[in-house]
């Protein structure tokens, strides 16, 4: 049996009023697809972000960053300039068809769920198509992210950038498809670097690169998309009273050319990640520009505790009342 569903909504907004009308639709030609990736590929030009539920599926997680990103990723999109008093109401709206329309995706999902599956969260793929207000959803069952046990990957560091990296857009999902098909064997994501070789994000996650003197590096907003658990990482860390430096890293500012390193450690932010750490590097740049091939990162006393300290706080967070309240599908 598929364990996805696929819902789709047509809304119209009418801005010179208070009115919306929205429709369920099932359009022939949208499929589930075997993976979020496939159904992704589906759609042209248009915006998405992919979102876990948590609290057994009563909310999402940072759920206001999702509709703030998916209406500026549209508009981006289309050239659009917004005036205030409509990106209100357009903010608005989405949010109500949206919360409607997700639980309307969980519940036939829930409807086929077979006594195997022991999940109790979601992982939403949403696609926002500004042009003719269509909504697409994606829904499958998906164990619970907000772990205190950290998993630490491998990664290959690679030339490469976001044509768009203020907006989330479909389109991506192809333009990386030539990275991910080099991609070593042993990585499981690519860490995309600039002409300067500086660290700048990865295919589908945000780093942080955690200083030799305890602060922590990201790239600057401007360079790269700002995940919504990027947003939660940043929030804590200041919280944390940790000093955060918004720039990029060069890869010689990480580790030297013999291979000493120069750092305390790295880690990667996604929806389906959480917080990663990352324990062994492949270097594939220009020989004659940085020689080595590869290096690891030896788990630290001070990067574990660093980590542990962020995942607990934001995992307290997102269940305060008014986290849980914002963060709500049913408010």
């Amino acid at each position: 049996m598929n364990s996805a569903v696929k819902y789709c909504v047509h809304f119209e907004i009418e801005y010179e009023s208070d009115s919306c009308t929205d429709s369920l639709i099932q359009f022939e030609n949208v499929i589930v697809g075997d993976n979020p990736k496939s159904f992704v590929q589906q759609f042209h030009n248009a915006a998405y972000t992919t979102a876990m539920t948590y609290n057994t599926q009563q909310a999402v997680i940072n759920y206001p960053a999702h509709i703030d990103r998916l209406i500026h990723s549209s508009n981006s999109i289309l050239n659009r300039t917004v005036i205030p008093e409509h990106l209100q109401k357009q903010t608005k709206t989405l949010l109500r068809v949206l919360s409607n329309s997700i639980l309307g995706a969980l519940n036939v999902l829930n409807a086929s769920k077979d006594s195997g599956n022991s999940s109790e969260e979601a992982l939403l793929i949403i696609c926002y198509d500004g042009a003719c207000h269509n909504l697409y959803i994606r829904a499958s069952f998906h164990e619970s992210i907000l772990s205190m046990d950290t998993k630490y990957e491998t990664v290959e560091l690679r030339h490469g950038f976001r044509v768009q990296p203020l907006s989330k857009n479909t389109n991506w999902v192809n333009e990386r498809q030539y990275l991910e098909s080099v991609r070593h064997d042993a990585a499981s994501e690519t860490i995309l670097c600039n002409d300067n070789c500086e660290l700048l994000e990865g295919t589908v996650s945000n780093l942080f690169i955690v200083n030799a003197d305890g602060s922590v590096s990201t790239s600057n907003d401007l360079h790269v998309l700002n995940g919504h658990m990027r947003g939660l990482v940043l929030e804590v860390l200041r919280e944390l009273n940790v000093k955060v430096c918004m720039n990029s890293v060069c890869i010689n500012e990480c580790v030297s050319q013999d291979g000493n390193l120069l750092i305390e450690g790295m880690f990667l932010t996604s929806a389906v990640r959480f917080l990663n750490g990352v324990e062994n590097v492949y270097i594939e740049l220009d020989r004659s520009t940085f020689p080595l091939k590869q290096f690891q990162i030896p788990v630290t006393v001070q990067f574990t505790q660093l980590i542990q300290q962020i995942k607990s706080k934001i995992i307290l967070k997102l269940n305060l009342p008014n986290q849980l309240s914002s963060n709500s599908l049913r408010s």
